[in-house]
């Protein structure tokens, strides 16, 4: 199929070159598609990277659920989910992409659009993970919105912070950061 093979030239190159400095006609050349073709599938380079981002994020999410089972309070599903982000995370191909894209000013409507809802699918976690925790007497969090986004802004902190760090380190940050989190979140 042309449209896959679009994205894999896409996701080659945005993990090669990054955002910035991949095309739009280098990735019809890399596709071997015609640039009619290219932008029949995909209205702008925005929209190509945001399907690629979309592809990843929900192969992520499946590994996670799967993950997920194996941690039974809330508690542990959080550090699990540390665990699970530092290491299947570390230096992914495309965090300098990542880095270029959601760094730019002036995203279109719909664009903004698609990453919020990016986002808030990775907030919708973390919430369930908190509602369970709040359901089974682990804590007592009164505005489960405000702390899962604010957990989520300590996730991406943590990728940016220790993305040049060994997947021990990260692992060793991400725990120790969340078990602070916990703590802060029991008083």
């Amino acid at each position: 199929m042309k449209e896959n093979k679009i994205i894999q030239a896409a996701r080659q190159l945005f993990a090669e070159k990054g955002y910035k400095d991949t095309s739009m006609a280098d990735i019809v050349k890399a596709s071997n598609s015609s640039k009619g073709n290219v932008y029949y599938h995909f209205k702008s380079k925005e929209d190509l990277f945001l399907h690629v981002i979309e592809e990843d994020d929900k192969a992520w999410e499946e590994s996670w659920k799967k993950e997920q089972q194996k941690y039974k309070t809330a508690r542990d599903q959080l550090l699990g989910l540390a665990n699970f982000s530092a290491v299947r995370d570390a230096h992914h191909p495309l965090n300098r992409a990542f880095a270029e894209f959601y760094s730019q000013p002036n995203h279109s409507p719909a664009i903004q659009e698609k990453m919020n809802e990016l986002s808030d699918r990775y907030i919708s976690i973390i919430e369930n993970i908190i509602v369970k925790g709040n359901q089974n007497k682990e804590w007592n969090v009164s505005d489960v919105k405000q702390v899962s986004a604010i957990a989520t802004a300590i996730f991406t902190g943590l990728e940016i912070h220790t993305n040049r760090d060994s997947v021990q380190k990260r692992q060793e940050v991400f725990r120790r950061t969340i078990e602070i989190f916990i703590g802060g979140i029991n008083e």
